[in-house]
């Protein structure tokens, strides 16, 4: 299957991350007869968006089994005032 995969930028979906925060993708097929099926997809048009309390809840729950508690909350305080930073040696630090 990879060998007749093509994988192509879309500058649309481009545009749908980075100006409306959407996660949109194409999948187009051509069949041996030459007839082409295309569909756009937009992930996760199911779920509702994330906001700030899920997101920290998840990565608390990814990164426990990696990271104990104090870690965490150091490495979330550090991202949270990300901007300013005067170098990221503080950032990295936090991952050891």
């Amino acid at each position: 299957m990879l060998s007749v995969t093509e994988c192509e930028h879309d500058q649309q979906a481009d545009h749908y991350l980075f100006d409306e925060q959407r996660m949109c993708q194409t999948v187009r097929l051509t069949l041996k007869d030459g007839q082409e099926l295309s569909r756009n997809i937009e992930f996760p048009k199911d779920k509702p968006a994330y906001g700030r309390m899920e997101i920290e809840k998840k990565f608390h729950d990814l990164s426990a089994g990696v990271m104990d508690e104090s870690k965490r909350t150091k490495l979330q305080n550090t991202i949270d005032r990300i901007d300013e930073l005067d170098d990221i040696t503080e950032l990295t630090s936090c991952l050891y």
